[in-house]
This record gives structure tokens, C-alpha cells and sequence, in this order.
């Protein structure tokens, strides 16, 4: 390995305080608000028939799940 190989290695940017600030308050907030509509989703589900309000319950969470990774 040439000195020049070591040279074309860019550690990956560092992210600005603002964002780091905004990505934490989003996962505090998509986190549990995911565990939440999966709750609301098993409730709906195998405690009344409301199968509308269970799959919208169950958007919201896998939506707020895939928030949640692809900030983090």
C-alpha cells in the first residue's frame, strides 16, 4: 500500500449540531410513537373488527420504524 492510497481515504463529514439536535428529537419521537401504533394495531386487530383503522395503525408504525433508521 503507497502513501498515496492512504491519501485518497476521506472520512465520512462530520454532521452539523442542528442535525444531530434534529435527528435525536425525531427518534424520540418516531420510536415510541411506532411502538405505540403497533400496540393500537394488535389491539384493533384481535379486539374489534376494524380492519381500517388497524392497517392505518400499522402504516404509521412500520412508517415512523422506517424514519427512524434512515435518519440514525
Amino acid at each position: 500500500m503507497s502513501d498515496s492510497d492512504v491519501d485518497d481515504f476521506e472520512p465520512e463529514p462530520e454532521h452539523s449540531l442542528a442535525f444531530r439536535i434534529f435527528r435525536a428529537i425525531l427518534l424520540v419521537f418516531c420510536v415510541p410513537f411506532g411502538f405505540l401504533m403497533g400496540i393500537m394495531t394488535i389491539k384493533y386487530v384481535f379486539f374489534q373488527t376494524h380492519a381500517v383503522v388497524a392497517s392505518i395503525f400499522l402504516f404509521l408504525c412500520v412508517l415512523s420504524w422506517f424514519i427512524a433508521k434512515k435518519v440514525y
